[in-house]
């Protein structure tokens, strides 16, 4: 089904890179992974849960500790619904190695030991932390890890399509195919959210989901920038009744990332319609709702001496739509690129061939050398790691946010 291996796509856009310095893994490798270990051990399970509609499927893995997990709370993770985002889904590979005691290779790279200084952690006591924060997340939570949402866009991606966002098939942006703020956009547009709310079998199924156990978490796992979003993506403030810890949760989250972190729509420079993360937290009232950016280009990166502001410190803006759509620059400059290609029924062939066009939508959204690629793949799974066990504590969620 995989026209071209990983390793022939990257030696196509990373010229300076050799097959051997690739870190990234094929679909099907990913895939197999988790259907492998899912039948080793006890605390992850594995589905393809089947999209008739689309001839695909949706990989699901659920990972959760021994024993009756009844009482447990769910969390979502999406990964890979961008089709170009593939360092989303090593994320999402390494973070579950090392929930299962099978990457802490991870543990011992150099990026690992300085996000550890960051919170006060010792060299020698970063295995013996994990462990007692993979302890918190399995006791409490069930993690509903979806490792390549995008399945269908990921196969054109692994065939060539190197600048494909949108699904494979229907060219549809899953992230803008939510019923929250929910616009209409050309076919054409990148942020094209379908003919309508939930048009996609990708979208209906993740939905299902999360209303099957309703989560105390959904996060949108992302590239291109370097972030850490909460809602609102809709409107340019904070929503209404966020946890009260998710104000220290999200600076230290953006310590870590040392990146822009806030609410999306007041931080972004741009606001998004009809998004995952606005629809579970308004519709299905999901506390930690949030979306991070886990790199790529340098877009969000802090400069020395700066920092975020707190969320508290931002305006709180109640539930209304979102009044005007402001594009970021990159997708601005996107369509620049695209239009000096003369854009017609065969752009995305000729996107494919050049060559410029094809390294920069690979560069812009995924590291493109070793040391990038374990900045990035630590960075976050140290990230995520912190905030599932904080928000596995039974102590949270605190009282809302007030402004």
């Amino acid at each position: 089904m995989l026209r071209l291996s990983t390793a022939r796509l990257l030696a196509l856009v990373l010229p300076l890179a050799s097959a051997q310095e690739s870190n990234y893994h094929t679909a099907g490798d990913v895939l197999h992974w988790y259907s492998h270990n899912a039948g080793k051990v006890d605390i992850m399970s594995f589905e393809e849960l089947q999209l008739p509609e689309i001839q695909s499927y949706l990989p699901l893995a659920a990972i959760t500790g021994e024993g009756d997990s009844s009482g447990r709370h769910a969390a979502i993770l999406v990964f890979g619904e961008h089709a170009r985002e593939i360092i989303t889904t090593e994320v999402s590979l390494w973070m579950s190695k090392v929930l299962l005691g099978d990457g802490l290779e991870l543990l011992d790279w150099h990026h690992t030991k300085e996000l550890f200084i960051l919170l006060g952690v010792q060299p020698d006591d970063i295995h013996s932390t994990v462990e007692a924060w993979t302890k918190q997340i399995l006791s409490s939570l069930v993690l509903k890890i979806l490792p390549i949402e995008n399945l269908d866009g990921r196969v054109a991606w692994e065939a060539g399509d190197l600048c494909l966002r949108r699904t494979g098939g229907s060219h549809v942006d899953l992230n803008r195919n939510w019923a929250y703020a929910w616009k209409e956009e050309g076919a054409l547009s990148e942020v094209y959210g379908g003919p309508k709310p939930f048009s996609e079998p990708q979208s209906q199924k993740v939905k299902e989901i999360a209303e099957a156990q309703p989560p105390r978490a959904f996060i949108n796992v992302h590239s291109g920038e370097w972030a850490v979003y909460t809602a609102w993506d809709s409107k340019p403030a904070l929503a209404p009744n966020l946890p009260g810890d998710l104000v220290d949760l999200i600076d230290i989250m953006g310590t870590l990332c040392k990146c822009t972190a806030g609410p999306a729509g007041a931080v972004s420079g741009y606001l998004a319609f009809g998004t995952g993360m606005d629809y579970m937290y308004k519709e299905l009232k999901v506390p930690y709702a949030l979306t991070v950016e886990v790199g790529g280009a340098n877009y969000g990166l802090l400069r020395p001496g700066q920092t975020n502001k707190r969320l508290d410190e931002y305006r709180i803006e109640l539930d209304s739509a979102g009044k005007r759509l402001r594009t970021s620059r990159r997708l601005l400059d996107e369509g620049q690129r695209r239009r000096d290609l003369k854009e017609d029924e065969n752009e995305i062939d000729r996107l494919v061939q050049n060559a410029k066009v094809r390294q920069h939508c690979f560069s812009e959204y995924n590291p493109t050398t070793t040391a990038e690629y374990q900045k990035a793949v630590s960075t976050w799974v140290i990230t995520l790691l912190y905030a599932l066990q904080h928000i596995g504590n039974s102590s949270h969620p605190l009282p809302p946010i007030t402004g």
